[in-house]
């Protein structure tokens, strides 16, 4: 079994924003293979689930706000006897350029707080889907907070797709294939 969560916050203030890229991107996933919405209230998250490729897959959306959203995932890993290398984390991620998305496998919190308290609770071999938000000139807070500029918005779709291939890369080649493919290629 493999889990995937998408990093962000709960409510309808935050749909759009920038900290909520993984959320994004994980309901698109679900709804491209055609799984369940996460709808399903489990262990403080939303909650869907489908098979792929003979495996089920379970994805999750933490409803406990991104700075607390390690506990959700480890009650759910402890519930699915899932491991660390069966979780893959989607978030966005200040360090890259808008619309670039990267594969990682295990590493630090890099001041992101949802990484940080997922490391807490889980530890620090997971893999990520690293989803490209820019860098902020002033307060990184109310940057992850901000919604997406009218240029951003108008590539949006690319963007998002392009993190479900990588979520889709990872379940069918592997997380080394998905580095090599993802990790060179330029946006």
């Amino acid at each position: 079994m493999k889990l995937i969560v998408g990093l962000g916050n709960p409510g309808s203030k935050y749909i759009n924003t920038r900290h909520n890229i993984g959320f994004d991107v994980v309901l698109r996933f679900a709804d491209k293979i055609g799984g369940s919405a996460p709808t399903k209230k489990q262990y403080g998250a939303l909650v869907g689930s489908h098979t792929v490729g003979g495996e089920k897959v379970l994805y999750a959306l933490p409803q406990t706000f991104m700075n607390l959203s390690g506990q959700p995932i480890a009650s759910l890993m402890g519930y699915y006897k899932c491991s660390e290398k069966d979780v893959i984390v989607v978030h966005d991620e200040l360090a890259l350029d808008f619309s670039t998305v990267r594969c990682k496998q295990s590493g630090g919190h890099g001041g992101h707080n949802g990484l940080r308290d997922t490391i807490k609770h889980i530890g620090n071999s997971f893999l990520r889907v690293r989803m490209g938000v820019g860098s902020p000139k002033g307060d990184q807070a109310r940057y992850v907070l901000s919604r997406f500029n009218s240029l951003e918005q108008s590539s949006m779709d690319d963007f998002v797709n392009c993190g479900v291939e990588a979520i889709e890369h990872i379940l069918s080649s592997g997380i080394v294939s998905a580095m090599n493919t993802f990790n060179v290629r330029t946006q």
